[in-house]
Formats: C-alpha cells, sequence, structure tokens
C-alpha cells in the first residue's frame, strides 16, 4: 500500500520519538531528582545527557508541529522548522545547564560540570585530584553545540523532505535526500561511538593510529553532512549555489569544529602522528594535516553534488526529449 503523507509523519513521529527514548528518560530523571532535592548529585549526573536531551526534545517537538509550519509557511517549511527546532535545543539546553550540580554546600551549574567531564586533555583533568568543578566557559560548547546543530538540521531535511515529496508528489529532490539519509546516519553512529569510546582516546596529546583515523573520518564526514545540507537546498540551481557553496560550508563548518577543539583543549589540538605532515605549522596550532582535514570535506561534497546534480539535468533531458515524441 502507498504511504500518504499523514501516515509517513505517523510512522516518522514514532520513530524519532523510539529513538529519543533514552535521552527524554536522562532529561525527566533528572528533573524528578533535581525538584526532589534541589541539585543534582555526581553520581546522578547522566553523562551526555547535554547535548542530546535538548536534541530529542527539539526534535519530537518540530516534527509535532510539521503539519502545522507546512499549511502556514508552505516552500519556507524547512526554514521555519529548523529556527523553531534550534531555539527550542537552545533554551531546552540553557534550562538544563542551570541545575546544580555537588553537594548542598558546594555545588556548581551543570554547564560547568559538563566542561569538567568533556575536557580529555586539559589543565584541568591533569590536576583533576585538586579541582572538582571546572571553570565555566562558554567557547567550549562550540563544537559541541554546532554538532547537535547539525543533527538537528540534517534529520529535519530528512524527515520534511520525504513529507513533502509525498505530499506534492515531486520527487525531483529524491537523490540528494538519500544522501542525507547515508550520510546523517553515518555522523550519528560516529557520534554514538564517540561517546561511547572518545574514539579510544587514551588523554594523551598524541593519539593512537586507531583514535587519528577515527577522528579524521569524525571530522569528513560531518562537513560533508553539513554541505550536503546546503546542497538539498540549493539541488538543481546554478553551480554556485547547488556546488560551491556547500562545497564550502562543508570546509567551513569543519573548521569552525577545530575551533571547538582548540577552545576546549586550551590552544592545542590533537597529534595523529610523528613526522612533517603531523607537526604544528610554526605560529599556528595547525599541521598539514589538519588543513588536508579542514579541506576534503569541501572537495568530497563538491564532488557527490555534481554527480546528483548532473544526474538530475539528463533526467530533466531525458524526460524532454519523452515529451517531444
Amino acid at each position: 500500500m502507498r504511504m500518504n503523507s499523514t501516515k509517513f509523519y505517523i510512522v516518522s513521529l514514532g520513530v524519532i520519538i523510539a529513538s529519543c527514548f533514552y535521552p527524554i528518560y536522562m532529561g525527566i530523571n533528572t528533573i524528578r531528582i533535581y525538584l526532589k532535592v534541589g541539585y543534582l548529585e555526581l553520581d546522578n549526573l547522566y553523562q551526555y545527557m547535554i547535548p542530546y536531551t535538548p536534541i530529542a526534545i527539539s526534535l519530537i517537538l518540530s516534527i509535532i508541529i510539521m503539519p502545522i509550519l507546512y499549511k502556514l509557511l508552505k516552500k519556507y517549511t524547512l526554514l521555519g522548522m529548523s529556527v523553531v527546532a534550534i531555539l527550542i535545543f537552545l533554551i531546552a539546553e540553557m534550562q538544563f545547564e542551570k541545575i546544580p550540580v555537588g553537594v548542598p554546600d558546594a555545588s556548581q551549574p551543570l554547564e560547568s560540570w559538563q566542561l569538567y567531564q568533556c575536557s580529555s586533555f586539559s589543565f584541568v583533568q591533569r590536576v583533576y585530584e585538586e579541582v572538582m568543578f571546572a571553570p565555566n566557559n562558554p567557547g567550549f560548547k562550540i563544537h559541541y553545540d554546532i554538532i547537535s546543530i547539525v543533527i538537528i538540521l540534517i534529520v529535519i531535511n530528512v524527515v520534511f523532505g520525504i513529507f513533502r515529496m509525498i505530499k506534492e508528489e515531486n520527487c525531483e529532490k529524491k537523490a540528494p535526500i538519500v544522501t542525507q539519509l547515508i550520510s546523517g546516519i553515518i555522523f550519528i553512529g560516529l557520534c554514538i561511538l564517540a561517546c561511547c569510546t572518545a574514539f579510544f582516546r587514551d588523554g594523551y596529546q598524541q593519539v593512537s593510529p586507531i583514535s587519528a583515523i577515527l577522528m579524521s573520518i569524525f571530522f569528513i564526514v560531518y562537513g560533508i553532512t553539513g554541505g550536503i545540507y546546503i546542497g538539498c537546498i540549493f539541488f538543481g540551481k546554478r553551480k554556485v549555489l547547488s556546488r560551491i557553496m556547500p562545497s564550502i560550508v562543508a570546509s567551513l563548518v569543519t573548521l569552525i569544529m577545530y575551533i571547538g577543539e582548540l577552545t576546549l583543549m586550551e590552544g592545542i589540538l590533537y597529534i595523529y602522528g610523528k613526522g612533517l605532515l603531523f607537526e604544528p605549522v610554526p605560529n599556528i596550532a595547525f599541521a598539514p594535516i589538519d588543513i588536508i582535514i579542514i579541506v576534503l570535506p569541501g572537495m568530497f561534497t563538491y564532488l557527490i553534488l555534481t554527480l546528483l546534480n548532473r544526474k538530475n539535468t539528463q533526467q530533466h533531458i531525458d524526460n524532454k526529449s519523452l515529451k517531444s515524441k
């Protein structure tokens, strides 16, 4: 049986809620404990509740209101959903960050403890036996918030993209939406792996080969995923919009991730190996390999979108030929 837009909406909402079950559980339990005793003990703090619980809240609420926004905004629905989802995420994140963590006479906002948990190579970790909480520095959240926003945007892009194709019976953007779905699944899978394993880092600046490979793949897939998002929006448009701009965005968001790492690690970056390729360039923190990793997402994005747009152009030519016969 062919799925209509209403059935797809119900199924997609169910899938999103099921996928977000554990982050929502973490958030509910955290709020329950906070309302009961007024703070969180360290043992009750769920690792990575921030940002994943705010992400879950944002996705569920934005998907719920998707049909309403579509009726109101039509072709601007994706933009409207994206803005609403990001605002919900930021508000939820800020509210959870206000929850004090520790003991009644020595508690800190959750945002401070989150920094302490996430700093894998910093002066705080070197003397963590003497320091319970890291001082809060909003800069450390750059890459975590950007990752969160990218996850939100790609999920909304895929769900709304399919919803719109079914609703309007127009599958012109099927190829880029499917490509976005594939890159999104890989990227979210890498995020989960990073949460579970920290890519097998051991706390030292120079990482093992397996860590270096996984971190490099993460950065590259992250950039490609962001670039394809822009490519979906401008798919079928002129070259500067459909290929060049998404490629620039792909490298730009990867660079922003690196800036977040620099902030988190107090001006240094992980070293992926030995030799000139891995040594920081004088006066900057980036090694040649880092610059290559920043550029590669743009190159791959350009290649992927070129193939997708050429295929779309060829389909249009074939369709016109059929109509003329």
